[in-house]
This record gives structure tokens, sequence and C-alpha cells, in this order.
């Protein structure tokens, strides 16, 4: 019976003869067996409690290692608080491989206190749920009073084309200009978001920990503000300006929109913003304007400033936070080196 612990389904099911034969071998094989243990009792007990301890060691580091990569937005700033909890939005059409992909992704190398996805259906709000007991679910409809994706389009179709036709060159924009006015409209729009909240496009894939907030200089002073005591990495390296981005943020602020130092432009795919100062921004954008009642009236100012032969490429929302905010409260912000993401993999 013992034989057959040891022997494969088939071996085990054997005739008598054969069980007898593998037993002869395995009692055969004994004084091997013995000879091998007597060498391992031989070692002396302080080796193996010296190794033992080693890998202990070895295994403690790994670990620390492995979380570090992560944990740095948990460290103590100068002024010994912990750098704050920051939730993500991120504006999807709907579930794809890509954006559960990204899902994944940066509930590893961000850790957000709640992930926001605003959405089209409440069916594609079940599956988006799904994903993670943290991730939030909104339906694009009800997230900005008066703002739909029908509003936008009846909105461009009004200002820019009497047939209707609120796509350019092939190229329905009623989508694009709605997912860019739900990011910016998150601020107001959810009412527990984090004061930093990361904005992040639903087609890119953290490859690695991300750097968002950096303790500011001089945050160490008592009763800073959260405002003052932390900087936002601010990434760099979009495509230069083009299109209208430049003459909308002109025309909507009266100043020019600024670049990155290297020349580059603010267009990253993702941006950490500060809640007031996108309230600022949105205020500053406001002006009187007749139509009533809502969408909010900086939707209808940024629809109004867009330029009729720049409509594919009329706006844009991370420029024109970056730059507000570089051109009024510059010491808010950290500007990245370099560029450190890709855009197209094979691109």
């Amino acid at each position: 019976m013992r034989a057959s612990l040891f022997a494969s389904p088939s071996a085990a099911a054997s005739p008598p003869s054969t069980a007898k034969s593998l037993a002869s071998r395995l009692h055969a094989a004994a004084p091997r067996l013995k000879k091998g243990v007597s060498h391992l009792q031989s070692v002396p007990k302080r080796a193996w409690c010296r190794a033992s301890i080693l890998l202990l060691l070895l295994g403690l580091i790994a670990f620390v290692l492995g979380t570090l990569d992560w944990r740095w937005a948990k460290r103590a700033g100068p002024a010994g608080n912990k750098t704050p909890e920051i939730d993500v939005v991120m504006v999807a059409l709907k579930p794809t491989c890509v954006n559960r992909a990204a899902v994944a992704a940066l509930q590893r190398y961000v850790r957000p206190r709640t992930l926001h996805v605003v959405t089209a259906t409440a069916r594609q709000c079940t599956a988006f749920r799904s994903w993670g007991l943290n991730i939030a679910c909104h339906l694009q409809d009800a997230f900005l009073p008066g703002v739909t994706k029908g509003t936008v389009a009846e909105g461009l179709a009004r200002r820019f084309s009497a047939d209707g036709a609120h796509r350019f060159r092939g190229r329905d924009m009623t989508g694009w200009y709605l997912q860019q006015f739900l990011k910016l409209g998150a601020a107001a729009a959810i009412q527990e978001l984090s004061e930093h909240f990361l904005v992040w496009d639903s087609d890119m894939i953290p490859l690695r920990p991300l750097k968002l907030l950096h303790p500011a200089p001089g945050a160490s002073t008592p009763g800073i503000s959260e405002s003052e005591a932390w900087q936002t990495v601010v990434q760099v390296g979009g495509v230069p300006h083009v299109g209208g981005y430049a003459q909308t943020y002109e025309k909507l602020l009266g100043v020019p929109l600024l670049a990155a130092p290297d020349g580059s432009s603010f267009v990253t795919h993702c941006m950490v913003m500060f809640r007031p100062y996108v309230e600022e921004l949105l205020a500053a954008v406001t002006y009187n304007i007749t139509t009533a009642p809502p969408p909010p009236m900086w939707v209808d100012a940024i629809l109004d400033a867009l330029p009729p032969h720049h409509l594919d490429l009329g706006f844009s929302e991370y420029a024109t936070y970056a730059s507000f905010v570089r051109a009024r409260h510059p010491r808010s912000q950290r500007l990245a080196g370099r560029k450190a993401w890709l855009r197209y993999g094979l691109g």
C-alpha cells in the first residue's frame, strides 16, 4: 500500500508482483537515502541558522524594494505630512480591453483613493464597477447639468454649420469636446473628489509608478496650506501647439498660451489638477453670455471661442489648465525634466 503512495496512478493499479518489485527497489535505495540524511545532519547548525537569516533578509529586502516603487506617495514631506491621497478621473465611452488594462495599471502604480469613471450607460457603469471596489461610475449625460452629447452637438452645429454638421473633415467632434468638458467639470460635479486629482486619458497605460506631487520649497512652514505645501508634477513632451489651441486660449483669457521650456506642449494626456485652480480657470473664461439656462457659461464660452477653421484641434483641456496655472500660480508646478511617456507604441 505504501508503494502506491509514491507511484503514478497506473502503477497503483498494477498487479501484486509489480507492487512487490517496486517495494524491493525502494528497500534497496534506503541506504542511499540514509547517507543523504546523515550528510545533511553533518552540516553545523550554526551554518543552517546563518543561511536561514540570510534568506530571510534577502526576502525582506525584495519586499521593501517592491513596495517602495509606489509607496513614495505615502512618504512624509518636509512638514511631516504625508502626500495627500489622490482620486483619478477618467472618461471612457465603453469598457474595452485597453481601458481595463489602464485601470489595472492605475490601481497598481497610483493607488487612487477613488477611481471615477464617466461613461455613457448604466450597463457600462456596472461593468466598470466590477473592475475594483474603489471605482465610482457616473453617467455622462447626468454629470454636468445641461451638458450632454446632444447639447454639445447642437452648440457646435448652431455656431459653425447651418446643416447641423458637427463633423469636421469627416470626424464627429461632439464626443471629443464633450469628454474635455466632463474632465474640467469634475471639480464641481464630484463633491467628494480629492483636492488634487489626476485626470487620465483612458487609452493611456502607466508602466511604472508615477510621481504626481512633490514637496514645495518652504513646505515645512507651520500652518502652510495644501496648495502651498505640494507642487503638482507636470509632464512635458506634447506635440507643439497646433491647430486652434493657442487661438482659443488667447481669445478666452487674453494672453498667449504657454509652452514647456523645451518647446513642447502640455498636451500629455494626463494631468494632476487642483480643484480651486480648476474653478478659478472656469470662472476666468466665463463672460456675459445671453444664452440661458444651462449648459454652464464656461462651456458656452469655450464653444464661442473655437476657431471655425480648426475645429478638429480647437481646444485642449490639458494645455489650457497647465498654461493658466503656470501663469498665475507658477510655484505650484514642478515640470518634468524630459518627456517620460509615449502616445503611440509604434510611432
